[in-house]
């Protein structure tokens, strides 16, 4: 299936202050992939290689395996994943497993730098997105964090 891949891109947080130069050009740097149901997108602790733009389907996002394995979320289409690990350059922070058959957009960390080098307004305008998208998340956190801690001082 053919995508939109300029009005997808304009749709997400992290691109939605790029002009439509920068998008195309961004669009130049992108491959578009399929993965079927249950094949693993990003894995805990290996490199974060790229930045995947959700298309079409669902993916679950979990921590650790086996008995200890925890299913954090499921995102859907016009997500983005692995963007904090490709940006700092660190390990994948958690697995990433298609629940359905998943179209998928994605940039290589090099690609990306490529692109930020060429594009130094672009740059900070997607991490300036990417600031507040993490700090929409941290504060997220906080407050499920204080809700457990309610509960739990509840159950003394």
């Amino acid at each position: 299936m053919k995508y939109d891949l300029r009005s997808t891109l304009r749709a997400i947080p992290l691109f939605k202050k790029l002009e439509v130069d920068e998008i195309d050009e961004l669009i130049k740097f992108m491959s578009v992939k399929e993965y079927k149901a249950r094949e693993v997108l990003l894995t805990e602790g290996a490199p974060s290689v790229r930045l995947f733009v959700l298309l079409e389907g669902k993916v679950a996002v979990t921590k650790g395996a086996g008995k200890s394995l925890s299913h954090i979320c499921d995102l859907d289409a016009g997500e983005c994943i692995g963007e904090v690990g490709v940006l700092e350059n660190a390990p994948c922070s958690a697995n990433v497993v298609a629940v359905t058959d998943v179209q998928t957009a994605s940039i290589s960390s090099d690609d990306l730098d490529r692109y930020f080098g060429t594009r130094r307004l672009a740059a900070i305008k997607i991490l300036r997105q990417m600031v507040c998208v993490l700090a929409t998340r941290l504060r997220q956190t906080n407050v499920s964090y204080s809700n457990m801690v309610s509960i739990a001082e509840g159950m003394e």
